[in-house]
Parts: C-alpha cells; structure tokens; sequence
C-alpha cells in the first residue's frame, strides 16, 4: 500500500563518473517529464541514455548531489539506492575544497532521514544453517538472503556478513560499512551478474527486503500490552511466527541428543521455547540453552524414546512444532573365541597349545544397542595382556605354562551378558635313551642296560620300545621309564623308543657296537685334484680313516680293471700308487674288512703335451719356451754377418793327433763359411783364435790354466799356431781356459761391442773345446752356472770335442748307432759310406761312456748354448775322420748361420697346441734361447759354513731370486755317490768323508714361465802337510760377525768394515809385478755391480751399496803370476754397522 494513494512514490536517477570534467564528480538525470523525479516507468525511460566510459568513481559526490538537489518531504521514506563495482577515489569537491569524508556524508544521511543501500563489488555470506555459503546480501541486523531453488530466497536470521577483504578497493569501509550504519543493507554484485535464477533470486530478495525497510520508514504500530504505556514499533506491516525444531531422529540408548529450536519468520522475531509433549516429561538431566534468538534442549545419556515441543509467538500470534525421537535400546551379547595368535584375527578350532606357545583370545559384542563396554574378568595367567582393535578386546597369553580360562563381560544401558572360554595346554614328549655305555663300544659278551625316559611332556607320554632285542634281551618297565637289558652282547644291535601324548610323538634310537667298525677309505696325494702334464709322475695315497679292524686296500681302475702291482707301494697303514700319466684316468681306492667295504675315487686330467720344436722331450701345458727360427730374404752367398772362432785346446800328449786335425780344418772351415755367405761383408771378415790350456811350464804356471797363443786373425794365422801346441799337459781345466778366451781374446771379448757399431751387422760366436780328459777344478771359482751364464750374454755357442761316446737313429723303433757327435736339437750326425754322413732326428750323449765328469761338466754346458758334442773317439777312427770332419764343418756352418739370419719367439703349450708371439730378430740363437738377463730369475747356492772337518754335516742353500713369473722351484743334482738329503732347498751332507772329494752339487732356480737358472758349490779334500786330511767348500759363505775381511793374502782392503754411501777398494797385490795384470769379477755374477772400476789392479767402489755383499776373486796373469785366485768376502749387519775407519789393510794381511 505504500505509494498507492494520492502521493505515488518518485525515483531519481543521478550517475557519475562518466569520462567528462563536468560529469566525473555526478550529474542528475532529467525524467523524461523535465523534472528531477519521476514515476517508475519514467525512471525506466531515463536510464537507457546511461553512459559506459566513467574512469574514476567518488560515489560520496554523487550521494551530496542527491542530498543537495532532489526535493526529499517531510514524512516520506527516504532510500538511497548506490551501484558501483569499485572502490572509491577521494576526488576534489567542484569547488576545489577537500575531498568528502566519511561522517560527513552519515550525518547529512541521518539529518535527512535516509537510508542507504549498496550494490557493490564485495562478497556476502551466510555463517548460519548453510555455513560459509554465498548470500545475496546482509542487512543491518546481519539477517542474510540465500539464494533457493528455483529462482526464490530465504532469510537466515543474524548470520549474515560482509567479507572486507574480499571487496574492490576501500568499497567496505566506505561504502559498505555506510549502509549497515544507516540501517539498510549491503548486496553482492557479482551474483546479480551471473543472471538466470541467481539474478531472479536477487532481484525478489532486492525488492522484498527494500519494501520492509521502507515500510517501517512511513508506518508505526501501537501496542498496549501494559497499559498505560503503548509499544509503538515502526512498521506497517506485521508477520505472524515461524518455528522449526531440528534434531535426530534415532539414536543408540546412552547417547547424547540436541535440539535447536529456530524462529524461521515472524514480524516482530517470535519467542521461543521448550516444552515437552503433552502428558510427558523432559528426560532425566535434560539442558536448556539460549543463544541470540535461538535456543537448544540437551539431553544426555538417552535411555527411552520421547518427543518434545517447541512454542514460539509475537505480536502476531504463536504457532508450535514437534519433534520425536527413536531411543534405540537391545540387551548386550558378548562372545569369546580363539583367533590365530600372530595378530590375523581368524577364528582357530579350539586345539590346545604347546606348552610355551602363544594363546590368544577374542572376545566380540555380538549383539546389543547400544554396544556394549567389554572387559575381561577373573584370574587369568600372570603374563597375559589386553589389547583393543576397534569394538573387539584381545587378551594375549605367550609362553603358556598351564591350562587356564577367561571370562569376558559386556555391558550397556540394555543390559549385562558374559561368555567364557578355556584353554588346554599341551606339551609333545622329549624321549631320550641312557645307558651304561654311554654311546662307546662294549666290549663283546659284556652287559648292556638302556633306559628310556621323557622328562617333559603333557599329558605324559606312554613310551614304548619299538625295536626287536638280540638273543638274551629283555624288555621291562620302572616306574616312568622302561628298560631294555642284554646280558652278554654278541653283536652290534639298536633299539628305538617311542613316546605319545596327546601333544605328539617323539622318538629316539640308540646303537651299540661291539668294538667293531666298516672301514673309511680316502685318497690324498699331492696329486689330488690337480691336472697333471701328459708324461707327468702321479702319486696318489690311499689312506684308512676308519675301520676296526684295519682295512686291506687295493687299488683298482674304475673300470675294473686290475692295477700292476709294480706301480703299488706300501708306506706304514697306507698304499700308495704311482704311475706315468698317458691319458685321463679314474682309480679306486678300495677298503675292506670284516665289516663291510669303502671305496674313493680320483680322476686325474691329463694336459696334453706339446712336441718340442727342436726335437726334444714334449713340452709340458702351460710351459713357455724360446723358439729359434730361420729368417729369410738374405742372399745366400752374402750373409749379413761374420763369425768369430776361438779354438781352445788341450795340451796333454794324447792329443797329438787332434792338434793335427784341427789344422786341417782351421782352413776347410772358413773356405765352407765364406762359400756359405759367412764373412764376406766388406770390412767384417771372419777371425779365429787359438787358446792351449794344460802345459806343464814349471817357469809360467798360468799356462796350465790356458793362455792366447794366437789371437784374433785369419784361419792360415791360426793353423800355423796350432804347431806351437805342447804335448805334455797333466791337469785340464776347459772352464779356466774359456775364461782366459773370454777375458784375453779381444775380438771375443768385444763382440758385444762390435754388435752395437754396426746393428746391420750380425756376428757368430763359436768356441770349440777339444780335450780327452773331464775337467780338473783347477780354478774353484768357475762353475757351471757362471760360465753358462758368461756364454749366453755374448750369445756364444760352445761345441766340444770330448771322451764321450753318442749315438744316433733315424726312426724312434729302430736300432741305436754309434754317432759323430749329437747336437743341442737332439739329431744326432752318422757316418755314411763313402766319407759322407747323415744328420738324424734322435741323438743322445751317453753320459756314462765319458771321462770322469765330461758329461756334467762340457756336454751339459754345450748343449744349453745350443751347440753340440763330438766324439772324440770317432774322430781317432781312420775310417770315420773324413766323415767326421764334414759332418763337423756342416753343422758348424749351419750354426753360425742360425746365428746370424735367426729370429726369436715365445711359445706357450696350451693342451698340445703352440701359441707363440714373435719377439724380434737377435744375434743368434743362443742369445734367443738363453733365460733373459734382466734379472728375471737368478739362484745363488753357498754353504752354510766356510769350511768343515772330517766326519761333519755340511748344509747348503739355494736360494732362488725373481722378479717376474711368479714363485720359483728349486731341485738339486750331483754326481755324489754318497748318501746325500735334499731338504727343500737345502742339501745336507749328513757325513763329510774323502769319498766327497771333487764333488759339485748343482741345484737348479726353475719358474712358471720356463725359466731357469742354475748354481753350483764344490767339495775338495786337500792334504796338508803335518795335518789329516780337510774338506773345503768353494765358494765359502760371508762371515757373520765380520764386516769386511780377506780371505788371502793376495788382497787388501781400504777398510775393516764399510756401511752404505762409503767409498771402498779392494787391492790384488800379491806378487803382482809391473809385468803382470789383475782381473776382478764376483762369484754368480757375469759382470761386476754398477758403478764400480778396476784400476790397476784394483777394484773401487765409489758409493757402497747394501747389494753389493758378496765374494770378490781377484786372478793374476802375466809373467810369474800364481794360477790361485785370491778373493774377500764382504758381509754387512744391518743392526750393528761399524764406524768407517781409515786404517787400510796392507797386502799380505788376513
């Protein structure tokens, strides 16, 4: 009814902020009747001319404007109606003056009656029945519009808010906080502009809220409710009331119940409260509660169903709503049963549980509203414990000891129930036999008492024997225990006992032996388990580990087949059998006694062999060796290289006819090199020398050790100084006389050099050592192992004329024949007819045939330097001297031509094949198959004292050094009769008698690669004039308590004892003229250390090196000079090094 009488409502219309000075600050918009204010379909007209260019918003100017201009009576209501979606700019009033403020504008508005309403850029929400939900708006008294379906709003009561935050710019605080002021309300916007039913539903709740606000502004009702006073209220228009009561409407018994009463509508806002239904009662402890204009009915604990009322009323009237609820309420029912005690709660049968096994038990409300409170109750085992999982409690019993029960009780406001479960506790039997032997054998025919108990065991077990007793036994039982007895034992027997319970069974069986045993075979060996090189010796031991009595063993192929007795040795309780293995075999060791029978098996893997490329022994799998072979492309009257030739020869009156020969083919041989290529290079011709050795010249002793009688010249030069040799030598020592080549012949002794100035230029080495006798040790110091040594650094290759018969054969089957002379490749060379000779495969030196020690001494020696023997015997044949003499000159040329077109590989056998890599052309081939000499691998053997008596031990040592291939083996050989025991590499000889005079004892340094290296030590028993005979051992070992000290009189020292970085001499001054000269060398060594020089007779070290140890031979030769070396050992202890001292030692001195 407002505006529908004779004064209808106006509306005005003033916008601003359009993009233009005058308009900026707001402009009145004209109705289209020329005035300010018109009706609503005029206001509808006037707003289609608005503009959409505005820049900066002061809506304070715009709300002054209106204020100021538009003719608002008296009595009227009054609404200002703001839009804008930001925030505002203070902008200058038209004037200039300051900016409008915030109170200003208020009181203008309440000065003239006016409320405000925004619509702006800010979001509203309703904190009520729809929590944090959008609202259209908030009024002054926080009352909120939600929007409904539909397009329709409700109203929620004093929930309503503003978010400032969430507002464009100062929009809340200038804009919004204005409207709550001035009792209107505040709307959001942007719902407005999402259109459709949330635009209608803003539109109605707009409109429905601006009708209230205006009615209340034009309107006043009275009401006499205490008389005489009246309650006026604003307001045309009342609302009658609306409650609503929210609340469950089923519920377990004992749970707690709210009801909230709320006045949903009514003009003024109704009353409200509580009342229970009629003919009923608020249930026990019931709480009322007030909050604003809502209020809320607790109950707690609910035992019973009841309904409740709620009465709200106002000026308008009353109205009530009701409100039931369901008290849910069923009597408890509880449950206990066994569940899997690893915490899968799966119900188990009711089995009992070994004793110290885990129980444990569930207990379930099965049934009851509410559910009930479970507990458990009663005695239960000590160590049991409860848990909770959900509605359900455990209780938990590890290690059960005893049978026991428990008692669950459920309880609720419907009531108590219980259940109960037991648990039985079992335990298997432990069964174990005693007795009086107590697991020993018995002796035979004695008693036997076994007694099987079970000292544990739930319920207890029943035991019984299930066995069947030997003659004489009996079965009986004693108190918890049965027995078996046997009174005269005849024979091994066992009995079992068997105990049952409830929980299980359990057994246990007892033998008794009557002191006998089957017998347990094994073979060991040190052979066992490792391959063995085709040709290889097998020793395998078969041993009796166990058997009573003794086993007898045999050996047997695994096959079957018998093993030759001759291969089976007894060595104390064991066999031990030896063969020479040929292809992969299996043997069994076989045990017997009364008993029964063992048997062991050992399977030995054969590794294959390779044929030696220079018709040798087979080389074994995993052996390296140096291969020579002949390069090509030479022309072969033009050889790169030439030969030098030293013949070293003995002077004894047997060799008359030799000298002779060897005059004859001085000449023959160099005409067959140089038709062969040797020598014809220009300026390296071939050279020969000539060393006697052996003459007994009573004024010049050194001739007996040998002496240059021709030195490095043509053959004619050397065939006329072989008439100069005597005939009346004595004592023949070959090694003195190839040391005398090797030190005094200079085209020998620079042939290294020779090697270096022209690489292009290959030079052969030959020595030829022609003698009938074994060597006389006339110089001590020379040994095997050294002159191999000197030999093969100068790549030199010693063929020898020796007492020593060889023999030859052309097929491995046929018959041996006498030979010529047999070479370092094993062929052997055969006389033909007519003065002709062959050269065959097989040849060997037959070492028993030789003078004394021809064979260990020259025929060894040769043959590692890759030359050959000769028999000089053939030679002394008429009938054979010519086809010696080819054959000789033949394999001479041969040789030297080796030497110089020869090329050097290493070959490795891999399961009978060669693997070989190429190492490079060399010098010859003894340079190709020596040892390197780069201290790959050296030994060196002395004795452990330096002398002994008749009828002592003497021990030697060989002590092997290497750098490269791994670890190094060491075995002995010597041509000692006597009883001699190598221990590892130790060599003792238990009992020095004259039977060890003249005795070397060489022992050999071998590694994996093949290496080897070889040193010897000597025994002499001299006589001495007023004294018995006593041994000597050359050389002697360094002294231990001396630092540095002379072993004769033929050398001095520049000091008695020496520590490193100090100089030392040493001095050969023994009857040394100015006609004589001095050589030094050191014992197994081919060259003197480094950094050290002979001056005069003299050796000087500079700087003494800790290394250096060792004994220094110092040889005269000249004129007058004694054949005797003379030496110094030198010695160092690391912990006791003595002072320097500068006092030297005079010759002649010890």
């Amino acid at each position: 009814g407002i505006g529908a009488g004779l004064l209808p409502n106006q509306f005005g219309l003033v916008v601003f902020a359009k993009d233009h000075p005058d308009h900026i600050k707001g402009r009145i918009i004209t109705m289209p009747n020329g005035e300010q204010m018109g009706y609503a379909s005029e206001f509808n007209d006037a707003r289609k001319g608005l503009a959409l260019n505005g820049r900066l918003e002061d809506m304070y100017l715009a709300m002054n404007l209106a204020l100021d201009n538009y003719p608002l009576r008296q009595g009227l209501a009054c609404q200002l109606i703001g839009v804008t979606d930001e925030g505002r700019y203070k902008l200058t009033q038209p004037d200039g003056s300051a900016p409008l403020t915030y109170n200003y504008i208020l009181q203008k508005m309440i000065a003239r009656g006016c409320i405000l309403n925004v619509v702006v850029n800010e979001q509203m929400k309703s904190m009520g029945e729809a929590n944090d939900q959008p609202a259209l708006g908030v009024s002054s008294n926080n009352d909120s519009a939600m929007e409904v379906p539909g397009g329709n709003f409700k109203i929620i009561r004093g929930k309503g808010r503003a978010f400032a935050e969430s507002g464009h710019g100062s929009t809340h605080k200038d804009y919004v906080k204005m409207a709550m002021a001035l009792g209107g309300a505040a709307w959001d916007l942007n719902l407005l502009r999402k259109g459709g039913d949330t635009a209608a539903a803003f539109t109605k709740a707009f409109i429905d809220l601006k009708v209230k606000e205006i009615s209340k502004q034009v309107c006043e009702r009275c009401y006499c409710d205490a008389p005489p006073t009246a309650d006026c209220r604003p307001g045309c228009l009342g609302e009658p009331p609306l409650v609503d009561i929210t609340g469950p409407s089923e519920v377990e018994a004992g749970k707690n119940v709210t009801f909230e009463c709320v006045p949903v509508a009514g003009d003024p806002i109704p009353e409200v409260e509580f009342k229970p239904a009629e003919g009923t009662s608020f249930p026990t402890g019931y709480r009322i509660e007030k909050v604003g204009d809502v209020i809320r009915l607790h109950v707690p604990a609910a035992a019973e169903s009841f309904c409740v009322d709620c009465f709200g009323n106002n000026l308008e009237g009353d109205t009530t709503d009701s409100h039931c609820i369901n008290v849910l309420n069923e009597p408890p029912v509880v449950q206990v049963d066994r569940v899997n005690p690893s915490g899968v709660d799966n119900v188990i049968p009711n089995n009992p549980v070994l004793r110290g096994g885990t129980a444990r038990l569930r207990c379930i409300p099965a049934a009851g509203v509410p559910s009930p409170t479970l507990t458990w109750e009663g005695q239960r085992p000590a160590q049991a414990f409860v848990t909770e999982v959900d509605d359900n409690i455990f209780i938990t019993v590890p290690n059960a000891q005893a049978d026991f029960c428990v008692n669950c009780v459920g309880r609720s406001f419907a009531g108590e129930h219980s259940d109960s479960k037991c648990v039985t506790v079992h335990e298997s039997p432990d069964v174990e036999i005693t007795g009086t032997n107590n697991g020993n054998p018995v002796v035979y025919g004695g008693p036997v008492r076994l007694e099987c108990i079970s000292p544990t065991g739930l319920p207890p077990p029943t035991l019984r024997w299930d066995s069947q007793l030997p003659t004489g036994g009996r079965f009986s039982e004693e108190n918890n225990k049965i027995v078996v007895t046997v009174e005269a034992v005849t024979k091994d027997f066992c009995v079992t006992c068997v105990g049952t319970n409830a929980a299980g069974s359990d057994s246990d069986s007892e033998c008794v032996r009557v002191r006998q045993e089957p017998p347990e075979v094994e073979i060991t060996g040190s052979n066992k388990g490792f391959p063995v090189n085709e040709g290889g010796e097998v020793e395998l031991v078969c041993v009796p580990r166990a058997g009573i009595p003794l086993p007898s063993l045999r050996w047997e192929r695994a096959n079957g087949d018998n093993i030759p007795l001759t291969n089976v040795r007894q060595r104390g309780n064991s066999t031990v059998l030896t063969f020479i293995a040929s292809a992969d075999v299996c043997v069994d060791c076989i045990g017997t006694n009364a008993v029964g029978t063992d048997r062991d098996q050992e399977c030995i893997d054969v590794l294959t062999t390779c044929p030696h490329p220079r018709g040798r022994d087979s080389v074994h799998h995993g052996r390296t060796i140096r291969n020579y072979t002949t390069r090509v492309g030479f022309p072969e009257t033009k050889l790169p290289g030439s030969a030098v030739v030293v013949f070293v020869v003995d002077e004894s009156g047997s060799m008359v006819g030799e000298h002779r020969w060897l005059s004859e083919t001085v000449v023959t041989l160099q005409q067959n090199l140089v038709a062969r290529g040797v020598g014809r290079v220009a300026g390296h011709p071939n050279q020969f020398a000539l060393v006697g050795f052996a003459h007994k010249d009573r004024t010049d002793r050194s001739r007996e050790m040998g002496k240059v009688l021709q030195g490095c010249s043509t053959a004619e030069r050397v065939r006329s100084a072989l008439s100069s040799l005597h005939v009346d030598g004595r004592l023949e020592d070959g090694y003195s006389a190839i040391d005398i080549a090797l030190r005094e012949v200079p085209c020998l002794r620079n042939i290294q050099i020779e090697r270096a100035r022209d690489p292009t230029h290959t030079t052969a080495c030959q020595i030829i050592l022609a003698t009938d006798e074994g060597r006389d040790r006339l110089n001590t110091a020379l040994t095997h192992g050294s002159m191999l040594r000197r030999l093969q650094n100068l790549g030199c290759v010693l063929n020898i004329v020796i007492n020593e018969q060889m023999r030859g054969k052309l097929n491995e089957n046929d018959e041996w024949s006498r030979a010529l002379g047999v070479a370092s490749n094993d062929q052997a060379v055969i006389a033909d007819a007519s003065d002709s000779f062959s050269i065959v495969p097989y040849g060997e030196a037959m070492k028993i045939t030789g003078a004394e020690n021809t064979h260990d001494a020259y025929v060894d020696l040769a043959m590692k330097t890759l030359g050959a023997a000769w028999d000089l015997n053939m030679l002394r044949t008429e009938q054979y001297k010519q086809s010696f003499t080819n054959g000789f000159i033949e394999v001479k040329v041969q040789e030297i031509r080796r030497q110089i077109i020869g090329q050097c590989n290493d070959c490795t056998c891999r399961e009978g094949q060669w693997l070989c890599r190429e190492i490079g052309v060399v010098s010859g081939e003894s340079s190709c198959l020596s040892p390197p000499s780069n201290g790959a691998l050296s030994a060196v053997a002395a004795p452990t004292i330096a002398g002994a008596s008749l009828g002592e031990m003497v021990s030697f040592v060989c002590q092997p050094v290497t750098t490269e291939g791994g670890n190094s083996t060491v075995t002995w050989s010597t041509n000692d009769v006597s009883a001699v025991t190598p221990q590892g590499n130790q060599l003792i000889v238990s009992n020095v008698e004259s039977v060890h005079n003249d005795r070397e004892y060489q022992c050999q340094a071998s590694n994996v690669n093949g290496i080897s290296e070889l040193s010897s030590v000597h025994i002499s028993v001299v006589s001495r004039e007023g004294a018995t005979e006593q041994p000597t051992t050359a050389p002697p070992a360094p002294v231990a308590d001396q630092a540095i000290g002379g072993s004769g009189s033929g050398v001095s020292t520049s000091s008695r004892s020496i520590e490193n970085g100090y100089p030392l001499e040493l001095t050969c001054c023994s009857g040394l003229s100015s006609t004589q000269q001095a050589v030094w060398y050191m014992q197994g060594a081919d060259t003197l250390p480094e950094g050290t020089r002979e001056e005069q007779g003299r050796l000087v070290f500079d700087s003494w090196r800790f290394s250096y140890r060792g004994r220094y031979f110092c040889i005269q030769f000249g004129d007058g000079a004694s054949p005797e070396p003379s030496s110094v050992i030198i010695s160092q202890r690391l912990q006791e090094i003595e002072a320097l001292v500068d006092a030297p030692t005079s010759c002649g001195s010890k």
